[in-house]
This record gives structure tokens, C-alpha cells and sequence, in this order.
């Protein structure tokens, strides 16, 4: 129910508030007083057509805001959570027009267009005025009231989203049928790329190895050269090689050590320059060795790494980014595989939810044709007591098994003419 208005700068109006209790309201005055403002500045609210002259002259903006407890009106909650609004026990629906002709409208402090702010509104207020009893003539409203009558706002809630989620997995498993053929060539694809890289075998890393490898191996005979030749000069030629000459001197100093403190010094730095010479000797016959036993390798190496480059080539990547590719081509596979898996699990939901849906669904026509007949009889008894004994009210169930819907399997109206057959 409307529990708040609030007007500001609209028409004649500076500023008006004005509360409402459970109950009925009369505003009333004389004619030319204002009491059609407030009906207006409403309207507004729920989503009307707006006119910059309906500008307080001398103001910038009109602002006006409805408060609505929506305590028992359930549909309307299940609309407000649907569309991602905020909900509680209250609903502010909220106008501002400008000068300039522009307007902005607001649910629940959430900006919204004008046509949201509508379909709320028409849910909220029903304004009847001489010529304003469109509602009562569109056939959606008829099953509203049905319903409303019937007090059956939980099971079509629960019709409905039974209906949204059989229709869900059906749209679901016909996108994965109309996939169905071309990732089932895309998967062929995929296993052939796949058997490259399995067939290559590559590992992480090892590729830079490749390289390394390949330019040691590619300068081996300058690498050869220069490390024969160091070790001719520190060690291989015996007279003349660093290792005798720093030896000779450490037998020039050894005696002498006792007899002053540099030359102690010097000893211990001549000793220890002996020992790290001696030391990158063996590095360098180890790095000798290493390169004889690899020369017959370079050719498998650089092989190796055409083969690495030619797989790369094929991919447009380069040879770091290969395996990283293969995962995601693996990871594509999987989830190829895993859409057949989701269609087994689709076909199920579809049926499950299908005869859930159908289940509710024939509750819910039950219902609805117990409350119609009692709807038809309690307005006939009302038309009776005002004087119109004659008149008929017909309440019209058209239930189609074939064409279910979000609300059930019938369409209700009210026909303005006696059809054939009908419910009355």
C-alpha cells in the first residue's frame, strides 16, 4: 500500500508531504482546490509522462517520491529481486524533472528508465478515474486478480521458476547440439596438434639448454685452443710454466719467513695464487674433456632444435611459448569433452525439471478453477445487491497442456461476450 508522498517543486506546490494509514483515504475540496496534484504528482511516480511546465515557475527541478509497504504484495518482491533491486518491507519509487524537459527516475535509490519505473508502477497503484479502466480491459490483469483471488502467489512463484529453468537447459542443450558437429572436428584438430607436441616431447627449459649447448659446441675449436694454450702456459711446460715459476718462488721465500713479516705476506700470497692456478688448470681439462666427448653432438643438437623451431613456425610462436601452448590446447580438449558430459547432465535437468514444472502446473490449474468459480459467484452476488440481477460475469479458463508458460497452462480472461464453451 502507498504509505508516503512527498511533492516538491511541482505545479503550485513548494513542498508537500503527506502520509498514509491502512484504510480507506478521501482527500477532498472544492473544485479548482488542488486535489487532482497529488493524484498527478502519483501518477508521475509511477513511471507518467512528465512536462517541463509542470515546474514550480521560479524553481530549477520538480523532485517526487512514493512510499509503498510491500508487506503483502509477494509478486511485487519477486519482481524487485529478479531485476537485481534492493528489497525490504518498504519501496521508493522516486521522480526528478528538470527544466530542460529531461527527467530521471529511481527504484530503490538504483537509477532506472522510464519504461522500468512503468512496469513497477503498474504493479503498485491502479488509478481509476472517468476514463481510466484500461487495466480491467487487458487480458494479463484478468489472470492478476484470478490469482490474487486464489491467494496462490507462492505456487506460481515456484511455477514460474521451475518453467525459467527447464527453459534455461533447453536453450543450453540446443547451443551445445548446434556446437555439436563443429567441436567434434575441432576436437579431430585438436588430438592431431596434441600428437605433434606429444611426438616432440619437449621439456621445460630445455630448449635454452639447446642453445647453450650449440654455441659452445659451434666455437669448440677456438674454445679447444684457448684452453690448451693456458694450461701450456700455467702448467704444461715445466720451466717455464706459472705453476714452477710461482714454486721456485716460494722456495726463495720459505726460508726467509721467519725473518720478516712481508715476506711472510708474500709467501702466502704466492702460495695461494700456486693453488688457484692449479685450481683453474683442472677446470680447464675438465671443460677439454667435456668438449671432445660433446664434437660429435652438435649436428643431433642443432637437429634438435630445427625440429623445436619448425613446430614453432607451424604455430606462429616462438620456441619458449610452445608448451605453454600445448596446455591450452589440452585445455581446450578438456572442456570439449566436458560439454558431453554437461549435455548427459542438461537432458536430465530438462526432464526433471519439466515434470516438476508440469506437477506445480496442474496444481496451480486446480486452484484456479476452484477460485474461479467462486470469484464468478461472489461478483454476481455483488452485482445482484446493486440492483443488476440479470447480468452475467464470466470467467474464462483456456488451459493448453501443449503451450506451457512462466504462469501455467492457461490463459484467463474476462470475455465481454458469452463464448462457447466457457467457465463460468
Amino acid at each position: 500500500m502507498l504509505t508516503g508522498l512527498s511533492i516538491s517543486q511541482f505545479t503550485i506546490v513548494d513542498n508537500l508531504n503527506i502520509e498514509f494509514t491502512a484504510g480507506m483515504t478521501a482527500i477532498t475540496g472544492e473544485t479548482g482546490a488542488g486535489k487532482s496534484i497529488a493524484l498527478d504528482a502519483l501518477g508521475l511516480a509511477l513511471g507518467g509522462r512528465s512536462d517541463s511546465n509542470l515546474i514550480r515557475p521560479g524553481a530549477d527541478k520538480a523532485d517526487i517520491c512514493a512510499i509503498f509497504n510491500l508487506d503483502n504484495l509477494p509478486t511485487v518482491q519477486d519482481w524487485l529481486n529478479s531485476n537485481d533491486f534492493d528489497t525490504d518491507e518498504e519501496c521508493l519509487l522516486r521522480r526528478v524533472i528538470t527544466k530542460d524537459g529531461r527527467s530521471k527516475a529511481y527504484i530503490n535509490g538504483q537509477p532506472v528508465n522510464l519504461q522500468t519505473l512503468k512496469a513497477l508502477g503498474d504493479q503498485l497503484v491502479d488509478i481509476h478515474s472517468q476514463h481510466a479502466h484500461h487495466q480491467l480491459l487487458q487480458r494479463e490483469y484478468h489472470q492478476t486478480l484470478l490469482d490474487a483471488y486464489a491467494d496462490c502467489s507462492t505456487l506460481l512463484s515456484q511455477v514460474s521458476a521451475h518453467f525459467n529453468h527447464w527453459q534455461l537447459a533447453l536453450r543450453q542443450i540446443q547451443q551445445l547440439e548446434e556446437q555439436a558437429n563443429e567441436s567434434e572436428k575441432r576436437k579431430e584438430f585438436l588430438e592431431f596438434q596434441l600428437k605433434e607436441f606429444r611426438e616432440l616431447g619437449l621439456q621445460t627449459g630445455e630448449y635454452d639448454k639447446l642453445e647453450q649447448q650449440q654455441l659452445l659446441l659451434a666455437n669448440a675449436e677456438s674454445l679447444q685452443s684457448a684452453c690448451q694454450e693456458t694450461l701450456d702456459i700455467c702448467r704444461e711446460n715445466e720451466r717455464q710454466s706459472v705453476i714452477s715459476q710461482l714454486q721456485h718462488c716460494e722456495h726463495l721465500l720459505a726460508p726467509l719467513m721467519a725473518h720478516s713479516d712481508n715476506i711472510k705476506d708474500a709467501y702466502e700470497l704466492i702460495n695461494s695464487a700456486s693453488i688457484q692456478v692449479q685450481e683453474a688448470c683442472q677446470a680447464l681439462r675438465q671443460q677439454l674433456h667435456h668438449t671432445e666427448n660433446h664434437n660429435g653432438s652438435l649436428l643431433d643438437i642443432e637437429n634438435r632444435m630445427a625440429a623445436i623451431h619448425d613446430l614453432a613456425r607451424k604455430h606462429r610462436t616462438t620456441p619458449d611459448k610452445l608448451l605453454s601452448l600445448c596446455e591450452d590446447l589440452e585445455h581446450e580438449l578438456a572442456g570439449i569433452d566436458n560439454n558431453k558430459t554437461l549435455l548427459e547432465s542438461l537432458q536430465f535437468q530438462v526432464t526433471h525439471k519439466q515434470e516438476q514444472y508440469e506437477s506445480l502446473a496442474r496444481q496451480l490449474t486446480q486452484i484456479r478453477e476452484t477460485a474461479a468459480d467462486k470469484l464468478a459467484h461472489a461478483v454476481k452476488q455483488q452485482l445482484k445487491a446493486l440492483g443488476m440481477a440479470s447480468c452475467e460475469f464470466i470467467l474464462l479458463l483456456n488451459t493448453d497442456y501443449d503451450s506451457p508458460r512462466s504462469n501455467g497452462f492457461e490463459s484467463i480472461e474476462f470475455p465481454d461476450s458469452l463464448p462457447s464453451p466457457c467457465k463460468r
